[in-house]
């Protein structure tokens, strides 16, 4: 097996070229404050993943009320923001643990 130092080179091009993409697009998440701060940027990270990223249905109604609920959090901060998708797994966790104490009595 020989070694291809013009191959390996453009291999290693690739990569910086890449880890400089996935830099910069941490740094201008990182970056945002404030009003600038959105899921809309949270998306846009997720896209330069290699696998990519196919955003979910939207619902703007839903959207709007999470939004509101997150902005109350941020003033507030004695005021926890739990997501809707960490509240549904609590809950989740909840209706097991019932459940587990349920089938004791069965």
């Amino acid at each position: 097996m020989f070694f291809n130092q013009g191959r390996a080179v453009r291999y290693i091009d690739r990569l910086e070229d890449e880890l400089v993409k996935l830099q910069n697009a941490i740094r201008k998440h990182r970056d945002q404050r404030g009003d600038d701060r959105c899921w809309m940027d949270d998306e846009e990270l997720y896209k330069v993943l290699p696998e990519g990223y196919t955003p979910p249905a939207r619902d703007s109604t839903v959207e709007l009320e999470n939004c509101k609920r997150y902005i109350a959090c941020r003033h507030n901060p004695s005021t926890e923001y739990v997501s809707p998708e960490r509240e549904i797994e609590n809950l989740k966790a909840k209706i097991e643990q019932l459940e587990n104490i349920g089938s004791k009595f069965s």
